[in-house]
């Protein structure tokens, strides 16, 4: 039944009892800060020479480029959200629970 479900859930018997591995989430979060940064900067260079625009390093780590006054800002803006599509799939497969989803949402941004 449904409060039998609940029960094995909540004591750790459904999915397991996973203990506290600081190793495992410090690993996990290098790949997702890699996966993301490594993503943005092929998605950035591609739009870039797509549009005709010259990629630089500024268009990755600047705030400022996040302007829609520019055609670099559509780029970025642009990008930011195909990685961010990307990175849900990361999420997924580096991380494989969801209670710890926001855990390392909350950490990239």
């Amino acid at each position: 039944s449904i409060g039998l479900i609940l029960e094995l859930i909540n004591m750790g018997k459904f999915y397991g009892k996973r203990e506290f591995q600081p190793k495992a989430i410090t690993v996990q979060i290098i790949c997702l800060q890699a996966l993301y940064y490594s993503a943005l900067a092929f998605i950035i260079l591609t739009l870039d020479l797509l549009v005709g625009l010259r990629a630089h390093l500024g268009q990755i780590f600047s705030m400022d480029a996040l302007d829609w006054s520019n055609p670099y800002g559509w780029t970025d803006i642009l990008a930011n959200i195909v990685v961010i599509i990307a990175e849900i799939g990361g999420l997924v497969v580096f991380v494989e629970r969801a209670n710890l989803c926001l855990d390392f949402v909350a950490t990239r941004f």
